[in-house]
């Protein structure tokens, strides 16, 4: 009488086991392939929201964009870049709430369309008050009029970049221009701020569009942007990136990835919106 067999041989198993690491080996990449392209995918629709809500800002301020300057005799200014934009994003009844308040800037509000979702800095600070996509200071500390201040064509203008929220120490906030000139540590959410009026820059790099052939370079050499840099190797005088290509929104509302091979000329030409470059950064 023949035995039935009642389990798997030793073989058997082990040959069970490497189909499994091997479907393990093949599908795992392409999960986290799946992840990282849809935390990617968030911060451009952030991006996107930002340059969406800058152009709805101008067409209501005949083409007036909001400014990073801070003067106290002036109402206008006293709001940030990004809390002026509140009012066409989400955030827009925390605006009216306190737009004539004496405490014009409400403390531990935290907007989502101003974090990116791969900013692990964010875990040493929390999301209350920092933002991860700075403004450009070269167009927003100009007064910038989106109909006739872009000389150099809005589609090669950069309005937002991707930054670390805490930069070495350097905590980027989207709140009171006034407030961050009394705290070192903390800092408005902007960059390429030198050369800009009213503002300590803390030695940010800025474009000096001094060049031949003609271009805009930066003030110190060699900068761009990183990508992916530690905590303690983070630069806050220019943009970072936690993915493997800068994110960037431009005055055109389109957001693009930018290479980490692009040449400096290229890269800050694209940060002034009208120093005579044709140069795209596609």
């Amino acid at each position: 009488m023949n035995r039935v067999r009642s389990g798997l041989t030793l073989i058997e198993i082990l040959i069970v086991i490497a189909i499994i690491a091997i479907i393990i080996s093949l599908v795992a990449p392409a999960v986290l392939y799946a992840r990282n392209l849809s935390i990617q995918l968030k911060s451009k629709n952030n991006l996107f929201s930002l340059c969406l809500a800058s152009q709805q800002r101008a067409d209501m301020h005949r083409g007036q964009l909001p400014t990073c300057l801070h003067d106290p005799s002036d109402r206008d200014t006293l709001a940030t870049v990004h809390y002026s934009l509140l009012l066409y994003l989400d955030g827009g009844k925390v605006y009216s709430e306190h737009l004539f308040d004496d405490n014009f800037y409400p403390s531990g509000y935290s907007f989502p369309m101003f974090v990116s979702p791969a900013d692990f800095t964010l875990s040493e600070i929390g999301h209350s008050r920092v933002c991860s996509y700075p403004a450009n200071a070269q167009v927003f500390g100009r007064k910038a009029n989106l109909n006739s201040s872009f000389s150099d064509g809005p589609s090669r203008t950069v309005l937002f970049s991707e930054h670390y929220a805490n930069c070495n120490n350097r905590i980027f906030h989207y709140e009171s221009n006034q407030y961050l000139h009394e705290a070192r540590s903390h800092r408005r959410a902007t960059f390429a701020d030198a050369g800009i009026p009213g503002f300590p820059t803390y030695g940010d790099v800025f474009p000096a569009p001094f060049s031949f052939p003609q271009g805009t370079v930066p003030s110190v050499p060699g900068k761009t942007f990183q990508v992916r840099p530690s905590l303690a190797d983070c630069d806050p005088t220019i943009p970072q990136t936690p993915h493997s290509a800068l994110l960037c929104g431009f005055a055109d509302g389109s957001v693009r990835t930018v290479g980490q091979g692009v040449s400096e000329n290229v890269f800050w030409s694209a940060i002034t919106m009208n120093g005579g470059e044709t140069v795209s950064l596609d």
